[in-house]
């Protein structure tokens, strides 16, 4: 395979789920997505797809994307670039929202619903659904645990199609590397020094993150 098509990307990936039931408990780690309705308000509906919580993973991301490391390498000069020019292939579900800060900070449980369903994208003319760089955001890449609100969310028009909206109980954060020989070196230290300490800190109420490097299990390996 490496021969006639290159080796494969380095995947770094990063789980984020809720630590319990929608209320962002800790005690009901086996809740299910009809489970997510906040104690609160059934605009909530959606699970882990909460204005909130995509803001604490924005954070997480940025500090991925920018925070250098020990020898000066950033995310830039090792991700996988798949269209000339743009930026790096971070498959995301902020990319729902253009992974914009303050598009994020807008969003109402309706507006987060109309993005899932690719209708628009608060304060955005291009083209819903796609990606910052120009590439297709892709639910099942993105999402764990999907399914639909069990209660009715307010201002959200549902498909006349007989679409009920998205849940999900997880959001899912893959940055893909090049996985070359001019570059591996400076991959395997951004893994040890960025990647991996920065997703082991993450820490917000009601979420917990699981992750692995590429690295990872030849560092399990090598203990």
């Amino acid at each position: 395979f490496d021969e006639a098509f290159d080796p494969f990307f380095r995947v770094n990936q990063g789980i984020i789920t809720l630590t319990g039931g929608g209320g962002g408990g800790d005690d009901d780690d086996d809740a299910s997505v009809d489970g997510f309705l906040s104690s609160e308000d059934n605009a909530t509906a959606a699970g882990i797809i909460r204005k909130e919580y995509l803001e604490a993973v924005y954070a997480l991301q940025q500090a991925i994307a920018t925070t250098p490391a020990s020898d000066g390498t950033v995310l830039a000069d090792v991700c996988f670039r798949p269209i000339p020019d743009k930026g790096c292939l971070i498959e995301t579900p902020l990319d729902f929202f253009r992974s914009n800060l303050t598009t994020i900070q807008q969003l109402t449980p309706a507006l987060i619903q109309d993005a899932l369903s690719c209708r628009h994208i608060l304060g955005q003319t291009t083209i819903p659904c796609m990606s910052d760089i120009g590439v297709p955001v892709l639910p099942a890449v993105v999402l764990g645990g999907t399914g639909c609100p069990s209660a009715d969310i307010p201002g959200y028009n549902h498909s006349i199609c007989g679409g009920c909206g998205t849940a999900a109980q997880s959001l899912i954060l893959t940055f893909l590397l090049q996985n070359t020989d001019e570059t591996n070196a400076r991959a395997e230290t951004w893994e040890h020094d960025v990647f991996l300490p920065l997703m082991q800190s993450f820490s917000f109420p009601g979420l917990r993150a699981t992750y692995m490097a590429e690295r990872s299990i030849s560092d399990e390996l090598a203990v």
